[in-house]
């Protein structure tokens, strides 16, 4: 997948919207099955971009298990480790502290999808420093956009009712404050 998004030529058109959301649906529900359908649960340890691969169709697989690990009975069990994994993907909390649970496995998906959404990698030393990571330089555009969100659906008095309302006002929104940019 890293290829498709962030190693394209100029003369190249970008991925296009539906197959970015296949690639992240499919990554979902590979991590879905790890986590809640194996038994005992698998806490992957490394999600990035570069271990999903992508058939013809760009139909999502995750590889490379070589970092995965067991999770505990309750799933929720904190599986002390050393830390592994790739700077950019990991979550903080797994960094800080070597306490693995599955929820390291959702952050580093979040910056898989950042990056299909974004089209930049996770880390990116050719930016300038306040740009070169990924989650430090969208946490400032997302944290205003859902302040802004937040306004306009208690001004509108509307309650969305799904995610895929909530993404969908997002990017109209979005569009909107840039212009259709």
């Amino acid at each position: 997948m890293f290829g498709f998004i962030t190693e394209r030529k100029p003369d190249e058109p970008a991925l296009d919207w539906y197959s970015r959301m296949k690639i992240a649906s499919n990554a979902a529900k590979g991590l879905w099955y790890l986590h809640d359908k194996a038994n005992p649960s698998v806490i992957y340890r490394d999600l990035k971009s570069s271990n999903i691969l992508l058939d013809d169709d760009f139909n999502a697989k995750l590889s490379d298990y070589g970092l995965a690990k067991l999770a505990g009975k309750d799933k929720m069990n904190i599986v002390p480790t050393r830390v592994m994994g790739t700077y950019g993907y990991s979550a903080p909390e797994y960094v800080r502290t070597g306490n693995l649970t599955l929820k390291s496995d959702v952050y580093s998906f979040g910056v898989v999808l950042l990056e299909l959404i974004t089209g930049r990698r996770a880390v990116d030393t050719t930016r300038s420093h306040d740009e070169q990571n990924l989650v430090s330089w969208v946490y400032p555009i997302t944290t205003s956009l859902i302040w802004t969100l937040f306004s306009a659906v208690l001004m509108m008095g509307t309650f969305l009712y799904s995610w895929t309302e909530f993404v969908y006002f997002s990017i109209v929104l979005q569009s909107k404050f840039n212009n259709g940019k």
